[in-house]
Formats: C-alpha cells, sequence, structure tokens
C-alpha cells in the first residue's frame, strides 16, 4: 500500500485520480467495516455498508474541508449510512431472525431431510462463533463497542484508531479497558477470535473494480411537448419505440445499459466485457440513435407538431464499476468524475444546438473512427478543469461534402474567435450557415460574435 498521505490522494482523487482514491478504499475498508458491524451486528449487512459509505464518500468528497481528516470524515459517512439503513428497515418492517434461532431443537424432529440440513448449515463453527460474539457486543456502549470492533476488526494500533474516531490514543485505551472489563473473561477471547475471523478480504476491493470505460447519457428532448401535442396513444408508441431503437443501437455496439431514468438512458462501453476500442463503439451507438431517430421521424411526424430529439453526451476515462448496490436487485453500474462530465455534455446540446458532444478524452482515443469538430469548452461546478468539447457528425469518411464545407468554414471562424477577432469571425460563420443552414454551432458562434461587436467585451462573458 502506497505511504502517500490522506491530504495527497484525497487532492489526486479530486483532480481524477481513480487511483488514489482505491488507495484510501485499502487504507480504510476494515476501519469502517468495523464501525458498521459495531452498529449493524451483522457482518455480511456491514460489508454492504462499507461499500456505500465509501461512494457517497466519493460522490461528496469536494465537500471536504479539511482533507486531513478525511478518515474521521469516513467515519461519520459510514455511521450515518447505517443509521439512515436501520430508519429505513424499521419503517418498512420488523427485522426477522434467522432461520435457525426461529426453531427450537425441539422441533427439527418435525422437519424435513432437507430442512434439517439448512438448519446444520447454519450452525456451523463459524456462524455460531460470529452470532455469539455480536450478542456479546451488544452488552456494551456503542462507544465501547466501535473503539472494540475497531482494534480487531481493522488491525490498527491505538493510535490509528483514534485518529479515526477523532479521539486521543488514551481514551482508546480507556474504551478497550471498560469493554474488556463489561464482557465476561470466558467471552472476550471469543470475540477477539470472532472478530479477527470477519475482517474484510482482499474480495472487498474487486466489488469497488477500476476500468477503463466510456459512458453514454442519451436524453429524448422535448418530451412534454410530444405528450402535449400527440395524443396519449401515439405519444407512448413513439416513446416506447424511440427508446426500444436506443437501447438496441447500445446492446449492437457491445454496450452495458445501466438504466432508464425517466426519458434517459445511460449505458457504458469497456467493461465488465474489456474492449480495447470502447470509445469508437460509445460514438457508433450515438451516431446509430441518430439514424434511428431520423427513421422514426420520416415514419411517424405529423406537420406542426414536433420531431424527435436525442441529446447525446460521451466521456472516457476510469471509474468504479461493479455491482454498487449490492442490497438492491443486482445491477452492474459506475461511479466516478467522467460520469458526471458525460452528464454535463449531454445536456450542452441543447446550447449548441447539437445531438452528439464527447469529451476530449472519448475524442483522443475515437478520432480515427469518427468526423468529429470542436465547439468550445464547458465549465461544471462537478470539474475543476474546462471541459473541452467536440461534436461527433458521422462515421470516418462519410460526411456530406456540403457539410464539409460549412465544417471548414466554421473552424476558420472558431479559430478568429478564440483569438478575439470578431470581425473576422461573423462572416465565417455566417458563410457556415450559408452552406448549412441547420449548423447549431456556427449559429451559436454568429449569435455570439454580433453580441460582442454590439457592447464592450468585458460585458458579456466568453
Amino acid at each position: 500500500m502506497t505511504h502517500d498521505s490522506d491530504v495527497e490522494l484525497v487532492t489526486r482523487t479530486l483532480q481524477g485520480d481513480a487511483v488514489a482514491f482505491g488507495t484510501l478504499v485499502e487504507r480504510y475498508q476494515q476501519a469502517v467495516h468495523a464501525v458498521c458491524v459495531s452498529i449493524l451486528h451483522d457482518f455480511d449487512l456491514a460489508q454492504d455498508l462499507t461499500q456505500e459509505a465509501f461512494l457517497k464518500a466519493l460522490q461528496h468528497l469536494r465537500h471536504l474541508t479539511i482533507p486531513a481528516r478525511f478518515g474521521n470524515w469516513l467515519r461519520i459517512i459510514a455511521v450515518n449510512e447505517c443509521r439512515l439503513y436501520i430508519r429505513r428497515k424499521q419503517a418498512t418492517m420488523r427485522p426477522e431472525r434467522p432461520f435457525y434461532e426461529q426453531v427450537s431443537w425441539g422441533q427439527a424432529h418435525r422437519m424435513s431431510v432437507e430442512q434439517q440440513q439448512e438448519l446444520h448449515q447454519q450452525q456451523d463453527e463459524h456462524d455460531r462463533l460470529g452470532v455469539a460474539a455480536l450478542q456479546a457486543l451488544e452488552r456494551l456502549s456503542d462507544t465501547h463497542r466501535q473503539a472494540l470492533t475497531l482494534h480487531y476488526l481493522s488491525g490498527y494500533s491505538l493510535k490509528e484508531v483514534g485518529a479515526f474516531l477523532g479521539i486521543s490514543p488514551a481514551a482508546v485505551k480507556m474504551r478497550l479497558h471498560r469493554a474488556r472489563q463489561h464482557i465476561q473473561k470466558e467471552a472476550i477471547a471469543m470475540v477477539e477470535q470472532a472478530l479477527t475471523q470477519h475482517q474484510l478480504g482482499p474480495e472487498f476491493a474487486k466489488r469497488l473494480q477500476l476500468a477503463d470505460i466510456t459512458v453514454l447519457f442519451a436524453d429524448i428532448a422535448g418530451i412534454m411537448d410530444i405528450f402535449a401535442q400527440y395524443s396519449p396513444e401515439e405519444a407512448l408508441t413513439l416513446l416506447y419505440e424511440c427508446m426500444g431503437d436506443m437501447t438496441q443501437c447500445i446492446v449492437d455496439t457491445g454496450g452495458t445499459l445501466e438504466g432508464y431514468h425517466g426519458d434517459e438512458i445511460v449505458a457504458f462501453w469497456g467493461s465488465p466485457v474489456p474492449s480495447a476500442d470502447h470509445a469508437v463503439q460509445g460514438c457508433l451507438a450515438a451516431l446509430a440513435i441518430q439514424a434511428k431517430v431520423a427513421v422514426l421521424n420520416a415514419q411517424h411526424h405529423q406537420p406542426g407538431k414536433p420531431h424527435l430529439h436525442v441529446k447525446c453526451g460521451l466521456q472516457t476515462g476510469k471509474l468504479f464499476v461493479g455491482e454498487l448496490s449490492p442490497r438492491r436487485p443486482p445491477a452492474y453500474n459506475f461511479i466516478g468524475m467522467a460520469a458526471g462530465i458525460a452528464s454535463t455534455l449531454e445536456g450542452a446540446n441543447t446550447r449548441f444546438g447539437t445531438a452528439i458532444l464527447v469529451g476530449g478524452e472519448t475524442y483522443e482515443q475515437a478520432q480515427d473512427s469518427i468526423e468529429a469538430r470542436p465547439v468550445g469548452q464547458l465549465k461544471s461546478r462537478r470539474h475543476p478543469e474546462p471541459i473541452t468539447a467536440y461534436e461527433v457528425l458521422a462515421r470516418k469518411g462519410t460526411l456530406a461534402s456540403s457539410k464539409m464545407q460549412a465544417v471548414a468554414r466554421y473552424l476558420e471562424g472558431l479559430e478568429h474567435y478564440q483569438a478575439r477577432r470578431w470581425e473576422q469571425a461573423l462572416p465565417a460563420f455566417t458563410e457556415a450557415l450559408h452552406l448549412d443552414p441547420s449548423d447549431g454551432p456556427s449559429r451559436f458562434y454568429q449569435e455570439r460574435c454580433e453580441a460582442l461587436l454590439a457592447a464592450p467585451p468585458e460585458v458579456i462573458a466568453l
């Protein structure tokens, strides 16, 4: 394990270094698991909540004001996640006891052979030891139970336990002493053995696998207008067909569907089956979606009513992937900064009048297979650096000659615009629009140039 400080690892994580966060997981997984065990009294459930605590920490890491206190901040998150789970559980149902606790030995002779086998399997030495240890731990106060589980599950020294809990080593030593006093001598050895046996193994880290993937956010734009101007039956038929076609495009290019979120589909390429050209696959899927949407519009559009539009945003990067919500129905999904960038790019299509925007990392990996052009830089609160956006236009070598001419004039205008030469930029964008009146980026920059020429540059943010 690296000896980098928490401050260094937190800083690198915020800069997009997912490996750094993986190191933080390795460093604190035993300690977080111990905290969850002390609250939940269930070793397996504690593993699930440990994972969710790390995911919540990754999502909110930007709000950590003192990186040196990452461990203590993580402990608070773990405690809150456990308490939230308990409240939700209590609100829905009374927790059931394990099967072997519900059945007395006097009832065993009335069971089938299969039931007796299940009973014996649930009563093996490892499980019985764990249950007895948890029952013994329940006699302790929260603070004493947390100190004891941390000491034995994490293997931390008194100083490390103190830093994690935000107390002094002397206070930790006192809590351990009082915890041992409260548990009978014959029970303390059993507790120590059970907690040591239930330490997290290397397989826990595999739950948060790091992979280089490409993420797609695809959203059907103007959904309310469609429902307002089509009959409910027509609107639903159109949307079902559109969602079905979008899904098929993802599957045909080897993508993994993360899920449906209202009128948005989220998918990714490069995991669970590794692929060297996942960025290309994602871009080709987005182009296929646009082709399918064009066909649907040709088949179903009615005069005077809105067309279907699908906005796609893609970004490539290292993300944590896997079954990241183990207590819910199994679903293979992801978490990481690249996902937020893909979502930002998807939304920026409205601003630029485009259909497919990709980030710089995706463009770098897919540029030999696609026709694309830069459209500008985006700012996002979720990302410290500006996001360079590129519009994907077509497969390589398939762009119509008229569109190529329009793009050439657009690129001339963009070069002038970025050099703050508004007078030279404006006619280039105007000519690009003459060649292709539907060219969204040219219209966007034409309007910007007109505004900049009409007012001092300091009045309008670039």
